[in-house]
């Protein structure tokens, strides 16, 4: 098993939680090298807090995924522990398999990695650490989607830049007025294209046209 973390609290919960026998843990404290280790021996399951301070567990579930989906790593399964419930979203868009909300337990963390285990989505109660408070979550993650949303938009720009040109198969998620949302059928990347007569469900090929780091902007033209 592999666990990307500085902190070491979590180094002690999570090996306390789901250690046993027959399990072994390598520790990344810097997510940078989180892809070699899994290059060298894939482990069944990747632990990734949310914040580590060199390469966060977004960050670094997203280059997981795009080494993958360029057919140079295999796919881990990826357990994100988050910090809140705004977090999930983020958790979401990087492609991690399940996560849970800290404070930490061990009961969580054992369903949680037994769901990813067993290829099962991980149950809500499970997930989170308290029951939603509606009205109050709903104002705070208004607040923070809005952070979220512009740290996503730069990721989406970095993972895509120097790729102009490229052709990518894609699947319309949303139509309305101003155009399609479109989710990219290899990378987790979701953005808006010009295109006229499809529907939700129906896949499309887009080419990348730019993708600006600095104005955290990529932008598609439907070929096919």
């Amino acid at each position: 098993m592999l666990l990307a973390t500085d902190a070491d609290w979590i180094v002690d919960e999570v090996t306390a939680a789901l250690g046993g026998p027959d399990t072994t843990f390598t520790v990344c404290r810097d997510g940078r090298v989180v892809s070699k280790v899994v290059a060298e021996r894939c482990p069944d399951l990747a632990v990734l807090d949310l914040q580590v301070g060199s390469m966060g567990g977004m960050a670094t579930a997203m280059a997981l995924r795009l080494d993958e989906s360029g057919g140079l790593l295999p796919h881990v399964k990826i357990l994100m522990l988050l910090d809140r419930v705004a977090d999930v979203y983020l958790a979401q868009r990087s492609g991690a398999d399940g996560w849970i909300i800290k404070p930490l337990d061990a009961l969580r963390l054992k369903r949680a990695a037994l769901a990813i285990a067993n290829g099962e989505r991980v149950p809500d109660v499970v997930a989170e650490a308290f029951p939603r408070l509606p009205a109050v979550m709903a104002r705070a993650e208004a607040h923070g989607g809005q952070v979220e949303r512009a740290v996503i938009d730069l990721a989406e720009a970095v993972m895509l830049q120097g790729r102009e040109g490229e052709i990518f198969p894609a699947i319309v998620t949303d139509v309305d007025e101003r155009g399609v949302r479109m989710q990219l059928g290899d990378l987790p990347v979701v953005a808006r294209v010009g295109a006229h007569r499809v529907e939700p469900g129906d896949a499309v090929e887009v080419r990348l046209i730019g993708a600006d780091p600095d104005r955290r902007v990529v932008s598609f033209q439907r070929v096919a």
